[in-house]
């Protein structure tokens, strides 16, 4: 069976109108806690991976230590061109693991 991988920051944060969708086509949804599960084997899996969103902003490291991890390990994800989507403030993780040009 196909996986999509979705990580959270918060429990209550799902895939919403996207989940009955992505049974349909065939897949099941493992939610991961951002913070709380481990994610390596998710992140460098070629399933895809939804980054969900949540209060906790990228630059809160300090605060919440785990960050620094998981933005590496996105970075690694995101340079293998592996399917991944961040969902809005979701999306800011994956902003901090590509260099910007204007």
């Amino acid at each position: 069976m196909k996986i999509i991988y979705a990580i959270q920051s918060l429990a209550l944060e799902d895939l919403g109108s996207f989940a009955p969708v992505f049974k349909d086509l065939g897949y099941q949804i493992q939610y991961l806690q951002l913070g709380g599960d481990v994610l390596n084997e998710a992140l460098a899996s070629k399933q895809p991976v939804i980054v969900l969103g949540g209060p906790i902003g990228v630059y809160e490291t300090e605060t919440y230590p785990y960050l620094t991890d998981f933005i590496a390990a996105l970075t690694q994800r995101l340079k293998k061109n592996y399917p991944t989507l961040g969902i809005f403030c979701g999306f800011k993780y994956s902003g901090t693991t590509v260099p910007c040009r204007s």
